[in-house]
C-alpha cells in the first residue's frame, strides 16, 4: 500500500510541474520512504519507516485456505 502512495504522490509532484523538477533517479518509487513526522512537520526518528512491502513478510503458506487441498 505504501508504495502506491509514493507512486501516487510522485506522479502528483510530475502531473502538477512542481519545482525542483525530480532527477529521473528519483522518479522510482523505491527511491522513497514514507516516515512519520511530528505535528511540526519535523521526522519522527523514534519510529522506523513504513515499510512499503508488508506483505514479503509472510510467505505464501501463510495466504492458504482453509480449504485449501494442501492445508
Amino acid at each position: 500500500m505504501d508504495g502506491n502512495l509514493i507512486g501516487y504522490t510522485l506522479y502528483q509532484y510530475w502531473d502538477e510541474k512542481r519545482e525542483p523538477a525530480l532527477e529521473p533517479k528519483f522518479c522510482d518509487v523505491l527511491q522513497w520512504t514514507t516516515r512519520i513526522v511530528e505535528d511540526d512537520g519535523e521526522i519522527d526518528f523514534d519510529f522506523p519507516a513504513v515499510d512499503p512491502y508488508p506483505l514479503r513478510l509472510y510467505n505464501s503458506n501463510s495466504w492458504r485456505s482453509k480449504n485449501h487441498p494442501s492445508s
